[in-house]
């Protein structure tokens, strides 16, 4: 499994390098700075691995879990060999066939965390203290909070379909 990790946080750095560097270079131009986008910024690389582990580790795992309980579900009801690989089959048509819609949401999802990591990057070196949850309507978990302090802003939790993203509160 540890292989596997390696390579989905190798074949995903790419990814996440370009949406934190396009969420930089955004807030570069709305707040007219000139922060360093580039993965040469130890800071880009910090964000860029960070995201890359946590996304690897999540969706191996996810998928280790999904395969096992497909599995375990087809052999407590007696199916047979065909009935799982058909069940298999179905389980990654969803993920990248012809209805991928499940792909689709998790780069969604992933490039939006991408560049409001590169955003949040910026917004600290241009010193903001204080942020707002914007563009959600769920609040039931931290979507639409106000005044979040620096320090509170690793700790915030959204629900698995959050289209909010974290601007300065002073704005």
């Amino acid at each position: 499994m540890d292989i596997l990790i390696a390579k989905a946080k190798q074949d995903s750095t790419r990814f996440f390098t370009s949406g934190v560097s396009i969420g930089i270079k955004d807030t570069n131009t709305f707040f007219n700075s000139d922060y360093d986008s580039s993965f040469k910024n130890p800071q880009v690389r910090l964000v860029v691995d960070k995201l890359s582990t946590k996304y690897a580790n999540l969706t191996l795992n996810t998928r280790k879990n999904d395969i096992l309980n497909l599995v375990t579900s087809n052999q407590e009801q007696g199916l047979g060999v065909s009935d799982l690989v058909g069940s298999l089959k179905s389980y990654f048509d969803e993920l990248s066939g012809a209805n991928g819609w499940q792909a689709w949401r998790i780069a969604r999802t992933e490039a939006g965390n991408a560049w409001d990591s590169g955003a949040f990057l910026n917004y600290q070196e241009l010193g903001f203290a204080t942020f707002d949850v914007v563009g959600c309507e769920d609040s039931i978990t931290d979507c639409n909070r106000t005044d979040i302090k620096l320090e509170e802003v690793d700790g915030l939790e959204f629900h698995p379909n959050h289209t909010g993203c974290l601007v300065p509160s002073e704005i």
